[in-house]
């Protein structure tokens, strides 16, 4: 639970590519497309001399405070998944505070 207005919690993590702020072991993202579906991100991880991983917004809710994505490149070596999607979002408590739900799955990549 965080001790947050859910409104306030979903400004801050409402941006598709606004993770490099809160996120640790991401140093940079750029993106085309902004929060539009079909949108992608190019995220470069802190460990692992700057290797780039590619996402692709499937879905994006602002009123509902949520959004959908699916990995589209990432090198086995340091994300070892073939496939990978998630999904992000905001759930108010109505009364001050909320939880952040972050959900994904995925298939394991090959030996």
């Amino acid at each position: 639970m965080i001790q947050a207005p859910a409104a306030k919690v979903w400004g801050l993590i409402a941006d598709f590519c606004v993770i490099r702020q809160w996120h640790p072991g991401i140093v940079a993202c750029a993106s085309q497309g902004g929060n539009a579906e079909g949108a992608t991100r190019i995220l470069t991880v802190k460990e692992a001399g700057g290797t780039q991983i590619t996402e692709e917004l499937q879905k994006y809710a602002a009123a509902a405070m949520t959004y959908k994505y699916k990995l589209t490149r990432a090198p086995l070596e340091i994300l070892p998944v073939t496939t990978y999607s998630a999904l992000l979002s905001v759930k108010d408590n109505s009364d001050g505070t909320s939880i952040v739900q972050w959900r994904g799955g995925f298939y394991r990549g090959h030996p």
